[in-house]
């Protein structure tokens, strides 16, 4: 027969509680901890992968600048966007150069290849004619409006108070202050333009698609056959690798920038543990051996800028 507990039960009783209680309090900070270790530690994992893309990346740069400056014209890396796979340990870089020379330069070229370029991109007559004049009046040092153009009076109009810059553009992204240019559109149509260039023609032997599509008369047929011929002649093309293309085909034209040139090099890494981190450099060939190069800019391209397609490959 059971009697009624003592006072040093309900003692042992209570103690055994205030136990349990610190136990499972314990094993609740030590959970935490835990978390927060994996959590931090994870975030380490991650910033160092970051980091490491990043010098990938940047590599992938230089190393394209590299093989830029070899004496022999025909060992350097072809300037028309064709794509170059270099491999560093477990990790891929892709790396691209690309001639300013062969993009619609917006300072200098004339209004039929900026209006092909609005038409390439689906724009009707009368809204082409209207985006071309809008482009002009911005840049130019007048007040004068063009027919279906903007001065300062439309930006007013429209609430944007510091009206057209009346003067050369200096960035593309000055092209996005132009009424009528959505982020979009410009996000379309910037890879196809240039500042760089001070030309009024592009070269069609380096321009990418879109600026091919722009030139006057130009059929998608006619293109296609064009970026066709230049991914054959990439298709053995190395970049510091084995050899460069087989200049003895009618269609491997040897497309590297002359000394002077203007080139935009793009290197996305793609690291074994997943990061990836894109680095886009405008870079300008010295002719003078002192100074063999000049970085021109030197950006980070996220993801909404990377969407343009490469018109061609090659592996190392």
């Amino acid at each position: 027969m059971l009697g009624n507990p003592t006072a040093d039960d309900r003692q042992q009783g209570y103690a055994l509680v205030a136990v349990l209680w610190v136990i499972m309090l314990l094993s609740l900070i030590a959970a935490a901890v835990l978390s927060l270790t994996r959590t931090e530690t994870n975030l380490a994992r991650n910033l160092i992968e970051s980091g490491r893309a990043e010098a990938l990346a940047d590599a992938g740069v230089h190393r394209a600048i590299a093989a830029l400056l070899l004496r022999d014209v025909a060992a350097r890396p072809r300037a028309d966007g064709s794509a170059y796979h270099w491999q560093f340990y477990e990790d891929d870089v892709l790396i691209s150069v690309q001639d300013e020379a062969g993009k619609i330069d917006l300072n200098h070229a004339p209004d039929r290849l900026l209006a092909g370029l609005f038409k390439a991109v689906g724009f009707d007559p009368e809204a082409t004619n209207r985006l071309v004049a809008a482009v002009r009046d911005y840049a130019d040092a007048d007040d004068l409006r063009r027919l279906n153009g903007a001065e300062d009076a439309e930006y007013i109009a429209a609430d944007r108070p510091s009206g057209a810059k009346d003067a050369p553009f200096n960035s593309l992204d000055e092209l996005q202050q132009v009424l009528g240019i959505s982020r979009e559109l410009f996000d379309t149509i910037a890879p196809a333009l240039t500042i760089y260039s001070g030309q009024r023609n592009l070269d069609p032997r380096t321009a990418p698609r879109l600026a091919l599509l722009a030139m006057p008369g130009a059929t998608p047929e006619q293109v296609d056959a064009i970026l066709q011929a230049r991914a054959l002649a990439a298709e053995e093309a190395s970049l510091g690798g084995e050899g460069p293309p087989d200049m003895t085909q009618p269609e491997a034209v040897n497309t590297a920038p002359s000394r002077g040139g203007i080139v935009t090099i793009r290197a996305t890494a793609e690291t074994a543990g997943g990061a990836k981190f894109e680095r886009l450099a405008v870079v300008q060939i010295g002719d003078d051996p002192r100074l063999p190069f000049t970085i021109r800019e030197w950006r980070r391209v996220w993801s909404t800028e990377a969407a343009e397609a490469d018109d061609g490959s090659a592996t190392e």
